[in-house]
């Protein structure tokens, strides 16, 4: 019963920031993927 009232206040905070503050929208996860595996390929030319 705890989680069910955390995910709705969750929901429900979620909801009221998105529609009253300027929140950018995130990258698909293909791009978020994409951008993970550049910061790999970076750190393992820092590394060398």
């Amino acid at each position: 019963m705890s989680r069910l009232i955390a995910f709705a206040l969750g929901a429900y905070g979620g909801l009221y920031v998105a529609q009253n503050f300027e929140v950018p929208r995130i990258p698909g996860p293909t791009t978020l993927w994409e951008k993970v595996k550049e910061m790999f390929k970076e750190f393992e030319k820092k590394d060398r």
